[in-house]
């Protein structure tokens, strides 16, 4: 009889005593007893009527179903937030010991997938598939990442996960990597080196894509800086090709132009930007900016992206940045400044020409009180202007401007000053290439021409 419980919850999944009673045409009783000898083999969660059970799943080279999670908080010490197990036929039940993401979360529940604030930390973009490419036979995942399921995430960030996204280490293994690390920090000295070096690295498997997909190669590194705490600061850093054609020329304006950018939110939108700096040496562009999930040597801080909260919080799939703040000021999860904050960066982008502003370049972190609080701003650039395999360079402007929400006007003026101060910067900056110096100057004579000194009035 114990067999067939077993079986049952193998092909159910998470259920109630009373479904498991259903299929099995028993008592209650008879189930109570069932489930107490089978304890050894089936997790319980939750309390009183809510209470479920599952069999945990054991994947591939992890040890047990279940994986401890930890956060690693500012000063570098960490505690155990929680435990993820996995659990037959699919998912996960996530039990959490400390505030969740966010406070209105249950700390006890199912997820058919990765809980999205671990979801979140896996390999993504040109760095993961390069951690995928290298990785591949230790981890018996996948050489291409687009091909990876939700247990080859798991696997990896359990086993080679010290260095993730935000301030989670799953597993046992990746935790005794994150305490064993030796840190190489580059000296201010030999920073424009180190840089070529290790960009040099970061291609020696191939680009996978990067540049026709929109998205600039880039390493991390961490390096002196006596601006941050222990005199170091944690960076990522894009760079461009080395050589001479219209296509990496225009790759190295635009991360010129990202380090505009985020000067410009920050002065012009009192919203806060991942610290940038542009170093040229060795023929190519480097755009540093400072990573805001990491503090001093070992300290961390929470990140979760807004498309990971928009599938786990609001479910709308597409609505853009202007209209999920809106929702999550709704359920309030955020405050009406930063909502408004949201806003502004979102027309700004809009004004500038960013045409990727995914829900995955904007970010949250967790407060004390589980409350959402706004990343700095990043990957804030003309995205419009990228190169693309095969075709001419983008030269045109919009012959439409974004509009905004009924009334939210203020705040948009707001962007298209600031929007107007960037173009005003690039087209001024002699680094930058003639043909995109006249882009920004077309965008200059547009905004103007939108009439945002007339009594702070837009004309559309």
């Amino acid at each position: 009889m114990n067999n067939s419980l077993i079986a049952t919850l193998m092909r159910l999944g998470p259920s109630s005593s009373e479904a498991i009673g259903r299929q099995l045409n028993v008592s209650q009783p008879t189930i109570s007893r069932m489930l107490s000898v089978s304890a050894n083999q089936v997790i319980r969660i939750g309390g009183s009527k809510n209470t479920i059970y599952a069999v945990p799943r054991k994947i591939r080279q992890l040890k047990d179903a279940i994986i401890p999670v930890f956060k690693v908080d500012e000063l570098g010490v960490v505690t155990r937030f929680g435990e993820l197990i996995s659990v037959y036929p699919e998912g996960f039940l996530w039990e959490a010991n400390q505030e969740n993401w966010p406070a209105e979360t249950p700390k006890k529940r199912y997820f058919n997938s990765l809980p999205y604030f671990i979801h979140n930390s896996s390999p993504q973009g040109f760095m993961g598939r390069n951690f995928a490419r290298i990785n591949c036979d230790a981890l018996g995942v996948p050489e291409d990442l687009n091909r990876w399921s939700d247990d080859d995430a798991l696997v990896a960030m359990a086993i080679l996960g010290e260095d993730v996204p935000g301030n989670l280490i799953l597993g046992e293994t990746s935790y005794r990597r994150f305490t064993e690390q030796n840190h190489d920090i580059i000296k201010e000295s030999e920073l424009a080196d180190s840089y070529l070096a290790l960009a040099k690295m970061a291609l020696s498997n191939g680009v996978a894509g990067s540049s026709a997909g929109g998205e600039f190669p880039k390493f991390t590194a961490i390096r002196e800086n006596q601006n941050y705490p222990e005199g170091v600061a944690h960076v990522i850093v894009k760079f461009s090709g080395t050589g001479d054609t219209a296509h990496e020329q225009r790759w190295a304006d635009l991360l010129r132009c990202e380090a505009y950018a985020s000067e410009i939110t920050n002065t012009h939108l009192n919203a806060m930007s991942a610290a940038s700096a542009v170093i040229t040496h060795g023929g190519r562009t480097f755009m540093e900016s400072t990573r805001f999930d990491r503090v001093g040597m070992g300290g961390r801080r929470s990140m979760c992206s807004l498309s990971s909260l928009d599938a786990e919080l609001v479910g709308s799939g597409d609505m853009n940045w202007e209209k999920l703040a809106e929702q999550l000021f709704k359920l309030k999860l955020i405050d009406e400044n930063t909502a408004q904050t949201i806003r502004r960066v979102f027309y700004f982008g809009k004004l500038i020409g960013n045409s990727d502003m995914h829900n995955g370049n904007l970010s949250f972190g967790l407060s004390e009180s589980g409350k959402l609080v706004l990343s700095p701003i990043y990957d804030m650039l003309p995205m419009r202007y990228a190169p693309q395999r095969g075709v001419e360079l983008p030269e045109l402007i919009q012959d439409s401007l974004y509009k905004p929400m009924p009334g939210y006007e203020d705040d948009y003026v707001l962007a298209l000053k600031a929007a107007l101060a960037f173009w005003v910067r690039v087209s001024l900056d002699s680094d930058v290439s003639s043909d995109f110096r006249d882009i920004a100057e077309k965008w200059v004579v547009q905004l103007e021409n939108l009439g945002i000194y007339k009594g702070n009035k837009v004309r559309f």
